[in-house]
């Protein structure tokens, strides 16, 4: 069996999808998407796992649910152009 190798941003977006879909199963799947007038088995697709959700959508449930996303600038990380040599 071959280890995979899990990017670090992949690995970020996959633990933020999990907490989404675990916060709107706390609320309710049908009730949110009714609340967002979103079709539930749009909902549920865009919440599981290796789907491609849209940030748009991730946004509009994490306004609903009372959460927001944050980026912010790494302490010591280089600049892409800094680490090609550019």
């Amino acid at each position: 069996m071959k280890a995979r190798f899990i990017h670090p941003q992949g690995l970020t977006i996959f633990l933020m999808r999990k907490r989404v879909r675990e916060l709107v199963a706390e609320k309710g799947l049908r009730k949110v998407a009714r609340d967002l007038d979103i079709d539930p088995a749009s909902l549920y697709r865009s919440l599981r796992d290796g789907s491609n959700g849209k940030l748009d959508r991730i946004q509009k449930l994490l306004d609903y649910l009372g959460y927001g996303l944050k980026i912010f600038k790494k302490k010591g990380r280089q600049q892409v152009s800094e680490a090609r040599g550019l």
